[in-house]
């Protein structure tokens, strides 16, 4: 059996812009609303690995760890760290009516902690559970300026965690369930508030009769829990939840 699997890649990206592109083809001059006003380039190298190392028949490193408790029933205890280069123009945008960019500005980082059950109960039931909580640093987002528009900054991120439920069931031999929900909070590191518009609770449900070898029938229904927000201003509110409802009819025929 071998224990040590690896991938690893290497990745260049080159950007190039030149107001020439908004040059007024009469007088010369570069057009005021052009985002770029003088030539400028970036460029990006990244290095990125996965590796997985087998420590015995039901441990595996990933990352993280993976336990294989038997044959159908897996326990992931994951740990991933990526990040963002802002974008030519997060960097280099400059019409001060409009938006302007920053030069300065650091990468995003996001950092993720996941703890995740996947079993197979039976022959016709499986379950998934995730617990997670999401990191991400630097922020790159955007802001009033004195010049009326608006500019990128770095703000301190925000944190999100959660947790989601997920239930496959073949209920006899024409008739299938499927049945997620999952709830999830977070925060802005910036002003240590809540997150705007964040359903903590959704759920989804779908459920398929097949009438015959072509022909289906399948209701689902999805759950939007309740969203607060705030504003700057100091205002407060929320959106009520809502039910979406949907019945169809498939038919499917392989003709080749």
């Amino acid at each position: 059996m071998q224990k040590f699997h690896y991938i690893v890649g290497l990745n260049y990206e080159y950007d190039k812009t030149d107001p020439i592109l908004f040059v007024d083809q009469t007088d010369g001059s570069i057009h005021p609303w052009s985002p770029f006003q003088t030539k400028h380039h970036t460029d990006n190298l990244a290095f990125y690995a996965e590796l997985e190392y087998r420590f015995s028949k039901n441990l595996v490193g990933v990352g993280g760890f993976r336990l294989e408790y038997n044959d159908d029933t897996y326990i992931k205890f994951l740990y991933s760290e990526a990040y963002r280069s802002p974008t030519f123009l997060e960097k280099y945008a400059d019409v001060p009516t409009v938006v302007v960019g920053d030069v300065n500005l650091k990468r995003e980082k996001i950092q993720t902690l996941e703890l995740a059950i996947d079993s197979k109960i039976n022959s016709k039931n499986t379950l998934q559970l995730t617990l997670y909580i999401l990191r991400l640093k630097d922020e790159i987002t955007r802001r009033a300026a004195s010049g009326g528009g608006s500019e990128y900054y770095n703000s301190k991120g925000l944190q999100n965690y959660g947790a989601e439920l997920a239930i496959n069931s073949i209920l006899n031999a024409k008739t299938e369930l499927m049945f997620n929900t999952s709830f999830v909070d977070g925060t802005n590191k910036q002003t240590d508030e809540h997150l705007n518009f964040i359903a903590h609770y959704t759920a989804n449900a779908m459920l398929t009769y097949h009438f015959s070898k072509f022909w289906s029938a399948t209701f689902s229904e999805q759950f939007v829990g309740e969203k607060h927000y705030h504003t700057t201003s100091g205002e407060e509110g929320s959106i009520g939840s809502y039910n979406l409802a949907n019945l169809s009819l498939s038919y499917f025929k392989k003709y080749f």
